[in-house]
């Protein structure tokens, strides 16, 4: 496994870094994700599943949520990449300084580093998501595997969450 930290300072480092990294958000995520399917089950929504970025664990657990419901993996990949358009996140660190959330670079190094590792950081890339989906596909055997073996989601859970968020 190759962390940030290994990882050269540059763009392309903080590319690598960034698969590595969704490429590992499936195994931590397992028990998030259950939780978030429990709520739904239980009729517990409107949810608000949100991250620091809202973009890397959120973008994960949502893009989990709409394949298990059967949106297609072009829109779920569509959905995730509208990030890009409806998001300025470094703007949104900025005004965050005040609040100390130690994100902003007073607290952080975050907007101190290179424009061109921030770029990456701060953005959503197939790349990214597609690591994570080959993830769960290489080592859980599935979608439907990785549900059921890593985040304990049974069949019948999952049932229960489409019978509260879809109309049929």
């Amino acid at each position: 496994r190759t962390y940030a930290a290994e990882r050269p300072r540059t763009g392309s480092g903080m590319f690598k870094a960034m698969i590595d990294m969704y490429r590992a958000l499936p195994a931590w995520m397992a028990p998030r994700i259950r939780g978030m399917f429990d709520c739904l089950a239980n009729g517990r929504s409107p949810l608000v599943v949100h991250c620091a970025a809202g973009k890397d664990r959120t973008g994960l657990a949502i893009a989990v949520l709409l394949r298990t419901l059967g949106v297609p993996h072009e829109t779920v990949v569509e959905d995730y990449l509208l990030t890009n358009e409806v998001g300025d996140f470094e703007q949104f660190i900025r005004a965050q300084q005040a609040a100390q959330l130690g994100l902003a670079d007073s607290h952080k190094p975050l907007l101190a580093m290179p424009e061109d590792v921030r770029r990456v950081l701060f953005s959503a890339d197939v790349a990214f998501l597609e690591g994570a989906f080959e993830v769960i596909e290489e080592t859980f055997g599935g979608l439907d595997a990785y549900l059921e073996s890593a985040a304990g989601i049974t069949p019948a859970l999952r049932e229960r969450v489409a019978s509260e968020l879809l109309d049929r």
